[in-house]
């Protein structure tokens, strides 16, 4: 019978096994705390309050989750407006002693921010530590710093800014070392008056662990004594000379010097390697000591070779101020010591001046070595590669150990890899996401001010950030450019969380100093970049806007989605509510406002949108947006409207079109604005549903088990894909598999700004005994790698962690879009061969599988929602996971998401593995050959073309038969026959010089065969109508839905269009009948009946076929081996042709610019020109 598990086991198990986060150490520290000061009798209240950010961006979430067991524990968490307001709550809390407290005999404050939080708090935290800590009371600053710029505008390192305030800070590494160590500086804070901090960098915060937890001990209170009296800390809230005076030398002489008494008999520092011949030393703290371990591990060093060669080490848990006692003590008969630290060399500084007066004493290093080169860089992060490398050489020279460096040898050739270029998938705006929209510009204004949050990626959009200030800075700026410019006005974007954090203090600074400027409040309702929390101190829309006229905005208008649900008319006379179509000419008229102006751009994160659909707290609206492949040109203008990851490219026989992905669609339409009638709504009541899942398939015997990996050394796995599509619930899943299997596990979830979109990887380490590094994978050390995305696991930084001699990669082969495919239409997703060759050189190439897990999952559940879990079981039955299947099932069950389906989809992916006829027969058949496509369509809509289509194609050059079978196709259905042979001529032609002059190369008839079809089959408005009438798209929504819907295509006439109208026409299905007699009519196509063909813009498409052919031939006459590739790209020109009306004629333009410029170079023959082969 197995051990009865829960996953608030890391919250109530007094003793034991359990798996938890550093974050999650960190929620269990206020239980622990209260538990011990239970046992002794006392009745301590706890208040947690801060303000999110990461690394602890999660924390105020946990603890949300946590709640029950903090209300029975007594600990209050209160969410703060801002870091500085809740120090100073914080500070009021140790004034308890002051007042009436019967229930409580004193309180533990625990602040939270980010470093940048730590430095704007400096003056709170000043004045609350010249305060002091209350008779039971303590005072704890938990905070994350970012060092290596994961998620921040700027790397974080909060150390200093600490030393400064004379808070003891000290530096856990794992979370086991969270809950040791943060017990230790409540009890240090409680003991000597000052405050405490705790130093969370990322990797310890995101990082977690296997604990065995046991019961906590009571901290060893020192007995120590100040001129000859025992020590007892003193408290007086009279901030004002002399008092202050007083408790300035009570902080620097006695407070310091208790908490220093406190770390030495606790032990907090502890030499964990020495012998007495020992000649050098190595001192680090925190993750870093995990991570020096970890170099010396791949550098072969364990500890008999460390004793043979002299070195001692020593852990840091109180890195300031240094404890020197224990210091001098772990100094003493050493020749040289080396301080392995991030960033600047403060503990090397604070070693230097603890040893120098010493007449004996170890030369000091740590930034730089003997020679004055940099040893340790002082940027960025250190790596456990890094320090390996470093160390190699440094102790090589020092121990006279030449052949060390040879161990570092393969880390160094890893560095030298070249990977070439690759597209790169970069964090993005959610599908639907609010700031798609907002923070466009109008025409005419070219600049906006950035700043703290979600839409700070506006900086890659090209959409005109030309400043990215502080948090709350937001608007300042300009009040110091405006004076000095001759532009007249900006706009100025800044988060609602942002606001009401510090922002609004900016506003009234503009305010007053008259500058022009509008500020965008982008009012989202969550502070989404950190996990979606509610904003503190905010008021609604309407509120804000009257609170904001009130302070003098000389107007202000609210642009909103729910243009009905707002009181219009109640709202002030400076202040207009309009809806989100009117965005654009609100710009315009605010901008030409003198003084400050105000958009409140009203519309839910889409973040926050789609987890409350999920759980069903908000009903998704009954609307849904497709695109007619068929009448899509895919030039990309609906992407540019909406902006969005959900509006993706697709291949198709007749090239790339555009689909909306309806798994992330968010329901945002502004998809819809694009300039195209390729668009259909489809709208349903309450008696019908969306088919959301696949067929019923049975699921075969369990297949066998498969040979499990060795665990005689730590098996490390990368996880790799891409934000918010469960990468992470993944990696939890196998640590507590590891949990229950009885193995010790470390991991690591390297996310940064993947929750946007962007690549994720988690590391993942497990072991039959405990790990004695950390859980960042380095170079080469990957022993299987699950690539849930190719793409993301392509990048450098995987594939440095790669190893042709160890790394098996299971991989996911569907794609996903990435913002430059959606922005830029000539842009190209990698093909899975060349994704696939970029992998082999670093992984057993020959045991790598893939599958469409994407796919799969679509069959079996009629979602892919379980894609990453059904990769499990593939990778877990391809031997790449150290983990029963039991163990993992179990897993899935403590989880409570979607069980059935993801314990399916695991077995599923071992299936697939272990039967793969079995798999097979349940995967959706095999799409029809293009030629055999073509066929049938003909046989539906034509079948007396189907002789005519048999002789062309029989025509076809060879290895073209499939790029011109669904041309012919659609150009026999566009216009019949004359028109197919015109075509079929010209290809067959082109093909003929190419094979006679090309000198055995191609792809010069393929490109004419693709450009000329798309510039002979016009999309007039008989043609749009065909293909309304003829694609599948109709038949397909209708399939895809249980009961009635209403369908509706959206049609911007050109008619309308020239007459001024800027509005699509919104049609019922009875426009089918007019696409019938608009089809019947297509013989009138060119002739004087042609009542659509006078307009400027269609001339101008009828000459762009005989264009192309006259260049076309013109260029094949020069054609030669050497300027092959020229000629190719001159008859691809046509791709560039592509969108409607407008649009079209912009490209039309381009292509014609383009193609002067490739003739110019044709005509000059020493330059070879052309893309490459």
């Amino acid at each position: 019978m197995p051990e009865p598990f829960s996953l608030d086991d890391k919250y109530v198990k007094r003793e034991g096994r359990v798996a938890m986060t550093g974050i999650q150490a960190l929620v269990r520290l206020p239980l622990d705390q209260a538990r011990l000061d239970r046992a002794a009798g006392h009745r301590i209240g706890t208040f947690i309050t801060g303000y999110q950010g990461s690394p602890l961006g999660e924390y105020d979430k946990q603890l949300g989750r946590a709640a029950r067991h903090l209300a029975e524990h007594d600990v209050i968490w209160q969410p703060g407006l801002n870091e500085e307001v809740a120090a100073t709550a914080l500070y009021g809390a140790q004034l308890l002693e002051h007042f009436p407290h019967e229930r409580f005999d004193g309180v533990v404050s625990i602040w939270y921010g980010k470093s940048p939080g730590v430095d704007r708090t400096g003056d709170a935290f000043r004045h609350a530590n010249f305060l002091g800590t209350g008779r039971m009371g303590a005072a704890v600053a938990l905070a994350g710093d970012d060092i290596a710029c994961k998620s921040s505008t700027i790397p974080g390192d909060s150390t200093i800014s600490f030393y400064d305030l004379a808070f003891p800070v000290l530096y856990p590494g794992n979370p086991e070392e969270v809950l040791s160590l943060g017990l230790h500086a409540i009890a240090m804070s409680r003991y000597s008056g000052l405050w405490s901090a705790l130093k969370i960098v990322t990797n310890v915060a995101d990082g977690g662990a296997i604990v065995t937890l046991a019961p906590p001990a009571a901290p060893i209170v020192p007995h120590f004594e100040i001129d000859g009296r025992a020590f007892r800390k003193q408290q007086d809230h009279r901030l004002l000379p002399p008092f202050s005076v007083e408790m300035e030398r009570q902080i620097v002489y006695e407070r310091t010097a208790a908490a220093l008494a406190y770390a030495k008999v606790n032990r907090l520092d502890r030499i964990t390697l020495s012998t007495p011949e020992d000649r050098v030393g190595l001192v680090a703290a925190g993750k870093t000591y995990y991570d020096l371990m970890h170099a010396l591990d791949l550098l072969g060093l364990g500890e008999e070779e460390l004793h043979r060669a002299g070195i001692r080490i020593y852990k840091l848990g109180l890195i300031a101020p240094l404890e020197e006692e224990g210091l001098r003590a772990f100094a003493a008969g050493l020749s040289e010591l080396v301080v392995v630290e991030d960033k600047r060399g403060f503990i090397e500084t604070q070693v230097r001046e603890a040893l120098y007066n010493l007449s004996a004493r170890p030369k000091v290093f740590g930034k730089r070595d003997g020679h004055g080169d940099i040893l340790f860089a002082a940027h960025g992060e250190l790596s456990a590669d890094g320090i390996a490398v470093a160390l190699a050489d440094f102790l090589a020279e020092r121990l006279r150990w030449p052949a060390l460096r040879d161990r570092a040898a393969p880390l160094r050739v890893v560095d030298s890899r070249e990977y070439g270029e690759l597209m790169a998938r970069t964090p993005y705006f959610c599908s639907g996401c609010p700031h798609n929209t907002s923070t466009k510009l109008p025409e005419g204004s070219e600049q906006a001010g950035g700043g703290i949050g979600c839409h700070a990626m506006a900086t890659w959009m090209d959409r005109g950030i030309a400043w990215l200030p502080q948090m709350g800075g937001e608007g300042a700026c300009w009040m110091g450019l405006a004076p000095f410019t001759e532009k007249e006005h900006v706009f100025q974007n800044v988060g609602d969380g942002t606001f009401a954090h510090s922002a609004s203090k900016s506003f009234e600074a503009c305010v007053a100093a008259k500058v022009n400027i509008t500020f965008r409040i982008l009012y989202n309702a969550a502070v989404a970049m950190t996990g979606g929390q509610e904003v503190v101190g905010l008021g609604t829309p309407s509120k804000l806007a009257r609170q904001l006229a009130i302070q003098g905005a000389r107007k202000v208008v609210v642009i909103t989605q729910e243009f009905d649900a707002y009181p219009h008319g109640e709202l002030g006379q400076r202040i207009e509510v309009r809806p989100r179509e009117d965005y654009d000419d609100v710009m315009r008229e605010l901008r030409d406002i003198p003084g400050v102006t105000v958009i409140i751009f009203d519309q839910q994160c889409a973040a926050e949108k789609r987890r409350e659909r999920k759980r069903g707290t908000q009903e998704a609206p009954r609307k849904r947006v497709y695109i007619n492949e068929s009448v899509c040109e895919g030039c990309g203008d609906c992407a540019t409207q909406s902006n969005c990851l959900s509006v993706v490219p697709v291949n198709t026989p007749l090239g790339r079109k555009t689909k909306i992905h309806q798994g992330s669609c968010n329901l945002d339409y502004s998809c819809l604005k694009g300039d195209c009638p390729s668009f259909m709504t489809v709208r349903w009541g309450d008696e019908t549903e969306p088919k959301v899942r696949g067929a019923d398939h049975p699921l075969p015997e369990n297949p066998p088990e498969p040979a499990l990996p060795d665990l005689t050394r730590p098996y490390k796995t990368m996880l790799i894909g891409i934000g918010g599509t469960g990468v992470v619930t993944v990696d939890a899943l196998l640590v507590t598999a590891a949990l229950l299997d009885g193995r010790e596990a470390l991991h690591l979830d390297q996310t940064g700004l993947s929750q946007k979109g962007g690549a994720v990887l988690s590391n993942l380490v497990v072991a039959d005994r405990p790990i004695r590094h950390g859980p960042k994978i380095a170079a080469g050390e990957a022993d299987a790698v699950l690539a849930f995305d190719l793409l993301a696991a392509a990048a450098p930084d995987n594939l440095r962690r790669f190893s042709a001699e160890r790394t098996q990669l299971v991989g996911n082969t569907a794609r996903t879009s990435t913002a430059q495919l959606v922005m830029d239409p000539a842009a190209r997703y990698p093909s899975l061969e060349d994704l696939q060759k970029r992998l082999a050189p670093y992984t057993r190439a020959a045991e790598s599988h893939w599958i469409d897990a994407e796919a799969a999952c679509e069959t079996l559940f009629g979602n892919s929602a379980t894609s990453n879990v059904f990769l499990l079981g593939v990778a877990y039955q391809r031997g790449c996971v150290p983990l029963r299947a039991a163990s993992i099932e179990r897993a899935i069950e403590a989880n409570g998401v979607a069980i059935e389906d993801n314990q399916k989809a695991f077995r599923w992916g071992r299936v697939a593995v272990a039967d793969p006829e079995a798999f097979a027969a349940v995967e959706n058949p095999p799409e029809p050959s293009p030629q055999a496509a073509a066929k049938a369509r003909l046989e539906r809509f034509a079948p007396h073309r189907r002789r005519v289509f048999d002789e062309l194609l029989a025509s076809s050059p060879e290895g073209l038969e499939e790029v011109l079978a669904a041309r012919l196709c659609e150009l026999l259905l566009f216009q019949g026959e004359k028109l197919a042979r015109r075509y079929m001529r010209f290809v067959v032609q082109t093909a003929q010089v190419e094979t006679a002059q090309g000198g055995g190369r191609s792809g010069i008839a393929e490109a004419v065969a693709r450009g000329h079809y798309k510039l002979l089959a016009i999309k007039d408005e008989y043609e749009v109508a065909r293909l309304w009438l003829q694609d599948p798209l109709f038949e397909e929504v209708a399939a895809a839905y249980e009961g009635p819907i209403r369908r509706k295509i959206h049609l911007h006439p050109p008619l309308l269009r020239r007459l001024g109208s800027r509005k699509k026409l919104v049609l019922g299905e009875w426009v089918t009948g007019l696409f019938r007699v608009l089809y019947a009519l297509r013989r009138v196509r060119g002739t004087p009946l042609d009542i659509f063909g006078f307009t400027k813009h269609r001339r101008m498409e009828r000459s762009l076929a005989p264009w192309y052919e006259s260049l076309v031939r013109d260029a094949l006459a020069h054609l030669n081996p050497g300027n092959h590739g020229l000629l190719r790209d001159l008859a691809s020109l046509p791709e560039m042709i592509r969108g409607y009306e407008e649009i079209k004629e912009r490209n039309v333009a381009h292509a014609r610019e383009e193609a002067e410029r490739l003739l110019d170079k044709l005509r000059t023959p020493t330059e070879i020109a052309g893309s490459p082969e």
